[in-house]
């Protein structure tokens, strides 16, 4: 297993290594204790797979929602101004959402009765090529144009972790990429991830507070 943080991003807050548990804002203390037993993938296709550790993912983090290839608005067009005055600024007329990319793992907070708020997106990879890489960044920019606060990484599951070097050194948009060596999570990898969940949504909230 292998965690890397992406350059750019929160630059020595996040060290050589994203250090697990550091700063996490979790439920309490002993949240992943007893997690559920080793999750096997086989030949799951990666949709599958990402709507089995869902409900694995949503059970030891209590404080947030956790949703499967959810779709997340990217950007904002406006079409028409008011016609302003003479020396006025100009006033937006309307404007709309543009159309959203799913997500393959969305973790969102309720900060209030009516409001939600994405936290961390992160992308799953069986197999990994560069036109996936550029794809990626590419979502992660756009992503963040319109969510400024949120994390958006990349899980590389199996033989792809060895093509991470695709996503690491050239790659500014993403704040975290994480490998596992096989399609079996352990309790261990799933206290790791949602520990890594825990302290990017904590990561979100300090750029929330810094905005």
């Amino acid at each position: 297993m292998a965690i890397f943080p992406s350059r750019g991003q929160l630059g020595p807050a996040l060290d050589v290594f994203l250090r697990i548990g550091r700063g996490a804002h979790c439920a309490k203390d002993g949240l992943f204790a007893g997690v559920a037993p080793p999750l096997q993938a086989g030949a799951m296709t990666q949709r599958e797979w990402v709507a089995r550790i869902r409900p694995r993912l949503a059970e030891v983090l209590p404080d947030f929602t956790v949703e499967a290839d959810r779709k997340l608005r990217y950007a904002r067009e406006i079409r028409d101004f008011e016609l302003p005055e003479p020396g006025t600024p100009l006033s937006l007329k309307g404007d709309e959402s543009v159309g959203p990319f799913a997500i393959d793992l969305l973790v969102g907070e309720e900060v209030s009765a009516s409001v939600w708020r994405p936290r961390v997106a992160l992308e799953v990879k069986i197999g990994i090529t560069l036109q996936d890489a550029v794809s990626d960044a590419q979502k992660a920019f756009l992503h963040k144009t319109v969510s400024p606060y949120l994390r958006y990484g990349v899980l590389l599951l199996g033989s792809a972790g060895d093509s991470r070097e695709l996503l690491i050194p050239k790659n500014g948009h993403l704040d975290f990429v994480m490998s596992l060596p096989g399609m079996e999570l352990t309790p261990a990898d799933i206290e790791t991830l949602a520990r890594l969940i825990c302290q990017e949504a904590g990561a979100s909230r300090r750029l929330e507070e810094l905005g």
